[in-house]
C-alpha cells in the first residue's frame, strides 16, 4: 500500500495545471497578492479537483504550465480525498489492492488533474466571474474568501 509518508517524502510527485490559472494559484495562495485562502497550491489543487469531481466533470488540461505543483505539502486530509476521487472512479476501479501499484497512483493524480482543471473553470465561471478576465484574477480584491465560502454554501445542496 502506498502510504502517506512516502508521497510527502517524494518529490517526484507532482500534478500538473493549466498555465492560464497560474496566476490564480499566485493571488488565492498569497504568493502576488495579499488575500491569501490557501496555505498552498496543493490545497487549492485538491478544492478544485473536489469541484470537479462533486460535479462529475473532467477536463483535459489545455496548456500545461512550466509550474508543476509538488504534492510534498500534501496532508493526510488531502491525500484521502485524492484517493476517494481515485477509488470511486469506474475506469481507475475501486480495489484497495490496486494501491500497492505505483502506476495506479500516477493515473489517479492524471484524473485528478482533470477533475482540478474543470473545478478551476467552474470557479473562474461561478465565483471570480468579472474579477477574472481569462489569465489573470484582480489583486485589489481582498474577499475572495468570503466568495468561496459563499460557493462552498450554495455548492451543498447542488
Amino acid at each position: 500500500m502506498i502510504k502517506y509518508s512516502a508521497i510527502k517524502e517524494k518529490d517526484s510527485y507532482k500534478v500538473n495545471v493549466d498555465k492560464r490559472y497560474d496566476d490564480l494559484y499566485d493571488v488565492l495562495t498569497g504568493r502576488t497578492s495579499k488575500c491569501k485562502v490557501f496555505d498552498n497550491q496543493i490545497s487549492l489543487f485538491i478544492f478544485a479537483a473536489s469541484i470537479g469531481h462533486k460535479r462529475k466533470i473532467a477536463k483535459d488540461i489545455i496548456q500545461q504550465s512550466d509550474n508543476a505543483i509538488h504534492c510534498q505539502p500534501i496532508s493526510e486530509e488531502q491525500l484521502a480525498t485524492l484517493f476517494s476521487i481515485m477509488v470511486s472512479d469506474e475506469n481507475l476501479g475501486g480495489d484497495l489492492n490496486y494501491f500497492l501499484d505505483n502506476e495506479y497512483l500516477s493515473k489517479g493524480l492524471r484524473l485528478a488533474e482533470k477533475y482540478a482543471q474543470a473545478g478551476m473553470e467552474v470557479l473562474c465561471d461561478e465565483v471570480f466571474e468579472d474579477r477574472w478576465n481569462g489569465s489573470t484574477l484582480s489583486k485589489e480584491y481582498s474577499d475572495y474568501g468570503a466568495d468561496l465560502l459563499r460557493f462552498i454554501y450554495t455548492e451543498r445542496n447542488f
